[in-house]
Formats: structure tokens, sequence, C-alpha cells
């Protein structure tokens, strides 16, 4: 495969892909005007001898605007994008990562074409529908993307030397010192009764109706929270699949047909236990005690710390569901109990012991035909919704109706075909007061998208739902967004006027209740008196929260409290919670020896080797000293201070 990469990356049209990139990127994924000027060669900052260029710099940036595009409904500006950190986080990143990858070379730890060849060859975007790596699909990929194989290649090597790097720090830490561990150990596992008193702001009594004057004077101090987005109404035809698909009658001849041209081997599955080991030695010492007849579970105990009954259990496989150095390992191992030679994955050893074989056989016919009776029914299913969708549109483009339709499918005895009728529904599902609207939530939400992107007074093309069922949208009215006026949102206004009041209201009567309590009163009578509700969480622990995510904004307000006695409280939206720790229970020390092993290993190794690379990162520019443009920052962002930009992480390899 690597011959073929090196091949296909000579060539001209490679070169010239190559010398297109930087601007296919910027076309393709929209880069702001700002950055479709600056996109040059000019550096953001010097890494050691290299540099980071704007390009670089502006295509990262623009694909974390991307990903929050979502969550904002809109695309972010650049003021938006600093705002929210993002400039610091991009720069820090690309610093990070040209530094890891500067020190690889210094130290000599380069992902080997192997390696790489293997890596691609696992990946499932250049796989076929056999799983192997597909030459065709790999080159579907790089136009796609608009990039040049050498450019991925070498940024590919990068990133598996990068994670080399990462992995061998790992592999350093094996132990911590039992005087760091044990405390650690007591304050995460500590249990304590935690009281919490919740005021929910939605259920306070409503306020008696204000005057007209008092929401207008409302509805123009927050004139913000009544714009109107776009909305849409539309028709939809539906085509059920589950309906249809009941009126497709199979006989036992045609299973019994379909069962001779059909392919009914099952591969050989085999079932293992894999022992993961950070070096070969140890690796080759446990497979030496299992061949000798020793336990899994104890063995999986002497060489990794953990419990025995944390050992892993088996796991069943098909040699085309691993790669082929482990598969090579477990399908040549001869007889249960077996030990495969040490196969190194990922920084560490892997032994696999052999537990159970299935061998390759042919299914009967009365195991296949309930298989094949769901197969065959619903490739005829698929085969009619064809049919019936061709039909519908042949008749749309005639000028028929989608009610037209769906009478002349009624009358014909066609189930599942109804027309469905939806009337100024915003792109989040919801009318135009914020309600969700009747029936649609259980619709794919591809029909939805379908509505927003169809013209006004047209039909979509059939739409393939999830369910399998299909749907043909037609737009009758687009209302574009707007400022409401008062008379046109004053039942919002109102609605929003009563949930400040009762905010303001459950403020007070938790206020009301933490005075109280300082008081010694009884804490029932308080929350009864004040519309509070009271939850005990017993025997919490830091390492366990509460799973309920109302409880989760007190919880962390109480695990930062210096002492048992204090009262703290938390204010969302919905609610207003008060506080407090009931009773502690120590940790009894004795369980700690047995629970060390397991709790290093799944706590404070993952924290230590986390600082271990964040700092190893820090100590690089030693070596390879940085600085930043800080002008060509302050000219296009304004004076944003861009200090201490390495971050303080594990970078994403």
């Amino acid at each position: 495969m690597i011959t073929f990469l090196r091949q296909a990356s000579s060539s001209i049209l490679m070169r010239i892909v190559l010398a297109t990139v930087v601007a296919a990127l910027v076309l393709t994924l929209g880069i702001s005007s700002f950055f479709i000027k600056n996109a040059s060669k000019q550096p953001v900052a010097h890494v050691g001898s290299n540099i980071i260029a704007a390009a670089d710099f502006a295509y990262e940036l623009e694909n974390k605007k991307h990903a929050l595009k979502k969550h904002f409904g809109r695309p972010l500006s650049d003021q938006e994008a600093l705002g929210l950190g993002l400039v610091n986080r991009t720069l820090s990143e690309l610093i990070t990562r040209e530094l890891i990858t500067q020190e690889t070379d210094r130290v000599g730890i380069v992902a080997s074409d192997e390696q790489l060849s293997k890596y691609m060859s696992e990946m499932p975007v250049f796989q076929d529908s056999t799983g192997k790596f597909s030459s065709q699909k790999f080159a579907d990929y790089l136009n796609k993307t608009h990039t040049s194989e050498r450019k991925y290649l070498d940024e590919l090597r990068k990133q598996l030397s990068r994670g080399m790097l990462a992995g061998s720090l790992d592999a350093q830490l094996t132990r911590v010192p039992k005087i760091f561990t044990a405390p650690m150990f007591k304050y995460l596992n500590e249990e304590r009764d935690v009281e919490v008193i919740t005021v929910e702001v939605d259920k306070l009594p409503d306020l008696p109706k204000p005057e007209e004057s008092v929401l207008k004077e409302f509805y123009e101090k927050h004139v913000q929270y009544f714009q109107a987005p776009e909305t849409r109404s539309f028709d939809m035809l539906l085509l059920n699949f589950q309906e249809i698909s009941q009126t497709i009658n199979i006989t036992p001849d045609d299973l019994r047909t379909l069962y001779q041209q059909t392919d009914n081997k099952v591969a050989e599955k085999r079932s293992v236990r894999m022992l993961m080991l950070p070096n070969r030695e140890d690796s080759i010492k446990a497979r030496t005690e299992l061949m000798g007849g020793a336990p899994f579970e104890a063995v999986y105990n002497r060489y990794t710390g953990d419990l025995s009954q944390n050992a892993p259990p088996s796991q069943e496989l098909e040699l085309k569901q691993v790669i082929p150095e482990v598969g090579s390992e477990i399908f040549s191992m001869k007889k249960l109990h077996d030990v495969s030679e040490p196969v190194f994955l990922g920084g560490k050893y892997a032994i696999f012991m052999l537990t159970d074989i299935k061998p390759a056989r042919t299914l009967s016919f009365d195991e296949q035909k309930f298989t094949l009776l769901k197969r065959y029914k619903t490739d005829l299913t698929r085969e009619k919704m064809y049919d019936y969708t061709q039909r519908a549109e042949k008749m749309l483009n005639s000028g028929a109706k989608l009610s037209e339709i769906v009478e002349v499918f009624n009358k014909e005895g066609i189930p599942g075909v109804v027309l469905l009728t939806w009337n100024k529904v915003t792109d989040k599902g919801k009318n135009i007061e914020g309600d969700s609207v009747t029936g649609l939530s259980a619709f794919d939400p591809k029909i939805l998208s379908t509505a927003f992107d169809t013209p006004q007074h047209t039909y979509s093309d059939p739409q393939k739902l999830a369910t399998e069922d299909y749907v043909i949208v037609e737009v009758t009215a687009i209302n574009p967004a707007h400022q409401r006026s008062f008379a046109e949102a004053v039942n919002q206004v109102e609605r929003y006027w009563q949930h400040e009041q009762k905010r303001t209201q459950a403020s007070t009567y938790v206020k009301n209740i933490k005075e109280g309590l300082e008081q010694f009163k009884d804490a029932s009578k308080l929350a009864a008196a004040n519309f509070g509700r009271i939850d005990v969480l017993n025997k919490t622990t830091r390492a366990n929260p509460p799973q309920d995510p109302k409880f989760a904004g007190i919880f962390m307000q109480l695990n930062h409290t210096s002492s048992s006695t204090d009262i703290v409280t938390d204010v969302t939206a919905n609610w207003v919670q008060i506080g407090r720790v009931a009773g502690t229970y120590s940790v009894n020390m004795d369980t700690f020896n047995a629970q060390a092993p397991n709790f290093v290993r799944q706590v404070m190794l993952p924290l230590m080797s986390k600082d271990l690379l964040s700092s190893y990162i820090a100590a690089l520019e030693a070596y390879f000293p940085v600085s930043r443009n800080e002008e060509y920052f302050s000219n296009f962002f304004g004076k944003e201070e861009l200090k201490n930009a390495t971050i303080n992480q594990a970078p994403d390899f």
C-alpha cells in the first residue's frame, strides 16, 4: 500500500493539488474575509527553527468556530471567537503540537512506513465493504479534502510519532507512593449524608396578572427576548415503512429458494482473554506462568496490581474483526489454554489466552429462516417504497397535490400513506411562543431540516428517514424573523414576567431557609413554609456523586466547602437550592490496601501521567524557544494578551 501511495504522490496532479490546497480549504470551509486576505506564510509564532503560518492558524480556528456553529445557530464572528477564548486556545494547541513534533525528531521517535500503512488500513474511511484498504477510497478522500497525498502522509506520520512519544511517557509511570495515594483515596471515598432543599421556580404559584403598563415596561426593558425567529408552515406526505411491510406475503417455498441462494456459512470464532503489560519482560514471564497452568486471575493480579475480580473476561472474535498481528496469533493457537506470543499494541504488550473455539460451519434452514424472512421482507418492502415514491413524484410533476396523492393511494388500499400538516414551526421544532409543536418531535429531525431547505410553494425530493419511512414535504408559507410587537408577544411577555418574579421569590425563600438553619431551626418546617422540598442524599462520595443532574451544581459547591457545617447555595434558571453536609463517615483505611492497586491504576496514574506530559511539554521551550507574533494578533483582534500560550494539559494526538 505504501508503494502505491509513494507513486501517487509523485504525480503532476498531486503536485498541483498541493500547490492549491490552502486556497481550496478557504473556499471549502468558508473562512471569513479577514482570513482570506491574510492566510499567507507570515508567522503567527516561531517554535524552535519552525514557524506556525497564519494560514494554518486560520484553518484550525475556523474548524473550532464551525464546531460551535450548531450551538449558536449561526456562524461566529472573529471577535466572538476571541471572546470565547478560541483564538488563544488555537494558538496554544498549534504551539504544543509543534513542540512535540520537534521533540520526536530530536529524540529519534519516527513512525515507520509499516506503522503508517497499518494505521491507514484500519481507518474505516479508507476501507471497502470487505474491510480492506481501498486505494480508490483514499484517492477520493484526498480529492474531497483538496490535499496532496504527500502532505497527508507527512501529517499522519507526525501524528503517530507524537502519540508514540506520549505513550513512552505514560509507560514511565507504574507506581505511586502511598504518601500521595492514601490522602487522595480518603478524600474521594469519604461518605457523606447531604441535605438539599430545593425551591423550584415553576412550581411556585402564579402572581396576579399585572397591569398592562407593568408588562409594557418589562417588554421594553427586555425587548431582546421577544425576537420571533423564522417559521415555516408545511404539509408532509408520509409513507410508513412498517405498515406497508405488513402487506408483504412470503411463502415457505420463497424462503427455501432464498436459503439455497444465500451463503449460510459462519466463520470460525475464538474466545480469548487478554492481558496488557507495560514491558516485554513481564509479558514473557506472565505467558510462561499461564502456559504452566497458573489461573488467569492470579497472573493478572500479580502483574498489574489490580484486584483479581477485575481481570478482563473472555471476548469472542472473528478473524476479520482484529488487526493482522493479533489475528495471526489468536487463530494460530492449536488448543484451549494456549497462550500467544507478546504483541506490541499502543505502547504496551498484549498476550492472549485461548478459552474457546467455535469451528466454521453452515447454518441449517431452521436456524436461518427467521433471519431470511426479515431480510427478504425488508428488501421487498424497500422495493415497494421506492415504487410508491417514484409514482408520487410523477404525479407531483403532472400537477397533482399531496392531498390528491394520498386520496389515490388510499382508494387503492395502500396502507400507511397519510398527509400531516404543521403551521408556523421554528427550525427547533417549536412554535412562536417557544413551546414544542405537538407531534413533530416523534419524527426524524430530518423532516425539519428538509422543511427549512425547501423553497416556498415547492416540493422536496422524497426523503428516507432513519425509520425507513419516506416523506415528501411541501412548504406552504415562510414567515421571516422579526421583532415581535408588544401586542403580538403579550402572552409571552406575561409568561417571562411571571418567571422572573418567581425567581426573585425563590431566592428570597432560600435566603429565609438559610437564615433559619443558621439559627438551628427545624429544616422540615423551614422548607414547608418556603415552598421547598427536602432531599437527603445518603452515603454519597466525591468519587461517585449523585447521578441526578438536578443535584450536580449544589454537590459541586459542597465539595469545595471548608467545613461540614457550611451552608451553600446554587442558583439556576429553574430552581434555587441550599445544601449542607448532614453527616460524615470516615473511610475505613483497613480497606485501603485491598483497593489501592485498582485506585492507583484507575485514578492516580491517569492524573499523574497527564501532569507528567504537561510538565514535559512546558520544559520543551528550553530546547525550542517560543515567540508569538503579538503584533499580528493586536492588528486583527485588538490588544489581546497572548501570554503563556502553551496549554497546560495533554493535547489530542
